[in-house]
């Protein structure tokens, strides 16, 4: 088991450390300076399938370079700065390592990078972003605020609520644990008691204050194999073969070859490709490790090695790069688009109007209608008074009229319908109107008056307002994404995008 594991580490190495270089990679198109190659298409086009015509590469082209704008907009508008993005992005990337790495390497042998158990702090969160290009005066402005906000906060904990309701963007209490944020987040979050308070700091998103209300732990998920548990012996040997491909050298010595091991905070333990790991990285790395020195040494060596590797795969490996960046895409395209809708919702009543008429022919009913009255009359005189009414008034009124000239619109004189009527749905209407059915008048009121006319489309948008109101809703964001293109800059390589494989 154990030499599966020091392979395990080799394999590794030679995945993320021996991925041949690529040939040159054209540009097919180019927007607003970004370029799009011929690679990353072909990585897309291999998500459709193998069937593929010349219409569905012209409709996907046409998708891919309408979403490339949009994440342009999304990130002049710093969404791509929020707190909430960058640790979606910060967690997803770990796990899709994990993913890859289990893919290429034998399940059996694959080691899970899990704790022994995880730690879920429930925090208050002061959290406002920084934009992307904000000046110096803007971060102190900020800076100095928390600042203050800490400050009475130390004197008055109990305030921490009306703070964060006032002033964050991250108003409600959440739960976070090891991992799940970025690294400057952990680093100062991760190690408070419950109760403390952090004292401000930044991280890439903006200016955060947190305080923890309570902590617990759960069981982590059952490992296949514990790399810790490598003998010394053992470590040697995995050591002595990444020194073929890694520069790796201790710059100290190790605690298992003294009996009294206590280097100063700042002493360097080893060097890996160039990069220093301290006494100050081991303590924040074992601060929650109760077994032995020498195995939180060796679990803390292994670890920054596992990391180095993560790396080297982020910067070098297409498949990794094109999965995250359309990940990236996808959160920055949910929000905008989330955002573009909230700005649509209280819809101007004359804007639904003016887009309904435009666009009446689109909501004709499939079956049409008759909108007008239905008024059976007791006698020839009385139905002579009231098409006297109804031609002198507009239609909107003559339910008010015969109201006033016969005090009801149910009594001895006259019985009033009103429309709009549904072939199928009234006797009369069908009959006299439709031309089809049998109708026989009332014995009380055998004199009809009809007026009206047929109708196949609505007269006012009220009657389809949830259609028209999605219409107009699509009408604007098709609207917004045809400004976005009209504005940038777009440049096709047209030779290259014939090379384009699409199978």
């Amino acid at each position: 088991m154990k030499r599966s594991i020091i392979s395990f580490f080799i394999i590794l190495l030679c995945v993320c450390n021996h991925i041949k270089a690529t040939d040159y990679d054209p540009v097919v198109v180019r927007i607003n300076n970004l370029e799009i190659t011929k690679a990353y298409i072909e990585y897309n086009l291999r998500q459709y399938g193998d069937d593929f015509s010349k219409k569905d590469t012209k409709h996907f082209m046409d998708s891919l370079i309408l979403d490339r704008v949009k994440v342009q907009e999304a990130k002049r508008q710093g969404i791509d700065t929020s707190f909430v993005y960058l640790n979606k992005v910060a967690e997803y990337s770990h796990q899709l390592a994990n993913q890859l790495f289990s893919q290429r390497l034998d399940n059996s042998s694959f080691i899970s990078n899990s704790v022994d158990s995880l730690e879920y702090l429930q925090i208050y969160h002061l959290y406002q972003p920084i934009p992307q290009h904000a000046g110096a005066v803007f971060l102190e402005e900020k800076i100095e605020l928390f600042n203050s906000l800490h400050s009475i906060l130390e004197r008055e904990p109990s305030l921490i609520k009306e703070y964060v309701e006032k002033y964050s963007d991250i108003t409600t209490p959440y739960w976070v644990r090891q991992k799940q944020n970025v690294i400057e987040f952990d680093s100062k979050v991760l190690s408070l008691g419950v109760g403390a308070i952090s004292e401000p700091f930044l991280t890439p998103s903006g200016v955060h204050l947190v305080k923890v209300i309570s902590k617990k732990k759960f069981p982590g998920k059952e490992k296949k194999s514990d790399w810790k548990s490598l003998s010394l012996e053992e470590l040697d040997v995995f050591l002595s073969n990444i020194k073929q491909s890694y520069d790796f050298s201790y710059t100290y010595e190790t605690p298992w070859k003294t009996n009294n091991w206590e280097p100063k905070s700042d002493q360097v333990l080893f060097t890996l490709n160039g990069k220093e790991y301290t006494k100050n990285d081991f303590d924040y790395f074992s601060r929650s490790n109760l077994s032995s020195i020498n195995k939180q040494y060796v679990s803390f060596l292994l670890k920054s090695i596992f990391d180095e590797q993560y790396l080297s795969l982020a910067t070098g490996d297409k498949e990794f790069e094109y999965s995250l960046m359309d990940y990236k895409h996808k959160l920055l395209l949910e929000e905008l688009t989330r955002r573009e809708l909230e700005k649509r919702q209280p819809m101007n009543q004359l804007g639904l109007q003016r887009f309904f008429e435009e666009n009446k022919k689109d909501y004709k009913f499939q079956m049409p209608r008759y909108q007008g009255l239905i008024v059976s009359c007791s006698n020839r005189k009385v139905a002579r008074r009231v098409k006297k009414i109804l031609r002198r008034n507009n239609q909107e009124v003559w339910t008010d009229f015969l109201r006033e000239e016969f005090k009801s619109l149910d009594n001895e004189f006259v019985k009033v319908e009103e429309g709009p009527f549904v072939i199928g749905e009234n006797s009369c209407i069908d009959k006299n109107i439709f031309k089809q059915g049998s109708y026989t008048p009332s014995s009380t009121h055998p004199r009809l008056v009809i007026k009206g006319a047929v109708e196949w489309y609505p007269t006012n948008y009220l009657e389809v307002k949830e259609q028209v109101a999605t219409d107009y809703k699509a009408y604007l964001k098709k609207k917004w994404e045809e400004n976005l293109i009209a504005n940038s800059d777009i440049e096709f390589n047209k030779e290259a995008l014939k090379t384009v494989n699409k199978h």
